[in-house]
């Protein structure tokens, strides 16, 4: 439960980071609102799918099943809040210490590897 919201938390960041800057916009917080305005509605009826599906163990008679139903419901309604901001407050610190790092140690590589191959002469 939730791993299929993080997965589609992560792959709409990712799509985000390709899109036209000026749709968009350029800074963190307009990329994250994007991402939170693609992913709340699909992961929310995903969610709201479930915790109906569980609330309507409620009309069993059994009252463990209906513990358990209500148990459940609370479990995914949490889960789908902590998936958008917890786990979007993670992409958010992802996006400024770990990606911004590897572009620039990327672009590092890259530069390295012009200047040796300029100066060999290749």
């Amino acid at each position: 439960v939730g791993v299929d919201d993080i997965f589609v938390l992560h792959d709409a960041y990712k799509r985000s980071g390709k899109e036209d800057p000026y749709t968009i916009g350029a800074t963190l917080a307009s990329r994250m609102y994007w991402v939170w305005k693609h992913t709340a509605v699909a992961t929310g009826i995903t969610s709201l799918t479930s915790v109906v599906s569980f609330l309507l163990i409620l009309l069993t008679p059994i009252p463990a099943m209906q513990s358990f139903a209500i148990f459940a419901a609370l479990v995914i309604m949490s889960d789908y809040i902590i998936t958008l901001t917890v786990f979007g407050l993670g992409v958010m610190v992802y996006h400024d210490y770990f990606e911004l790092v590897y572009r620039m140690k990327r672009a590092k590589t890259h530069v390295q590897y012009i200047t040796v191959t300029t100066a060999l002469g290749q």
